[in-house]
């Protein structure tokens, strides 16, 4: 690993502290640019880094909440060894303050869940599953559809494939 790597790494997250949320939300997006890239090492490397980086989920400006989620998503699609911090994080986000935010969190996760469900881990949906009983319309509509969708493409599409095969050889 490149010496000026880790200098430069460890001058980009101070960043993640300072006041000025434009600022941090740059931050974050290259960070989560650098974690989430599929030809980068960079959250395995620097761990220290990347968990410093993950406890953003509670910044006070929703903007970077949102990107947060929407980084953590791509963290599981791109990279099975963060799948667990990217994971509790989101978890995490679906007791955001924001109903938005909880929105992005379920629509992102469900995306993912129905292109690939060995992605995202069980306990992530259960708690997407949790929003169903929410307060908000949207975030109740929302999460239902999403589980649906994932149920219909993974469960009762292929099931009903093979029953339609099985009737077409009679």
């Amino acid at each position: 690993m490149h010496p000026r790597l880790t200098t430069v790494i460890g001058n980009v997250a101070s960043a993640l502290e300072v006041e000025e949320p434009e600022r941090r939300l740059r931050v974050v997006k290259l960070l989560g640019r650098l974690f989430y890239a599929e030809s980068s090492d960079v959250g395995s490397k620097f761990k220290s880094v990347f968990t410093q980086w993950s406890a953003r989920v509670t910044d006070t400006d929703a903007t970077i909440r949102k990107q947060m989620a929407r980084c953590l998503v791509k963290i599981l699609e791109n990279k099975a060894e963060l799948r667990d911090v990217a994971t509790q994080s989101l978890i995490a986000m679906l007791s955001d303050p924001s109903s938005d935010i909880r929105i992005e969190v379920v629509h992102n996760v469900c995306d993912l869940a129905s292109d690939d469900p060995k992605k995202v881990a069980d306990e992530l949906l259960r708690e997407v599953g949790k929003r169903v009983s929410s307060k908000s319309k949207t975030e109740r509509k929302d999460a239902a559809t999403g589980l649906a969708q994932i149920y219909q493409a993974h469960y009762s599409k292929p099931k009903l494939a093979a029953i339609a095969a099985d009737e077409d050889c009679k």
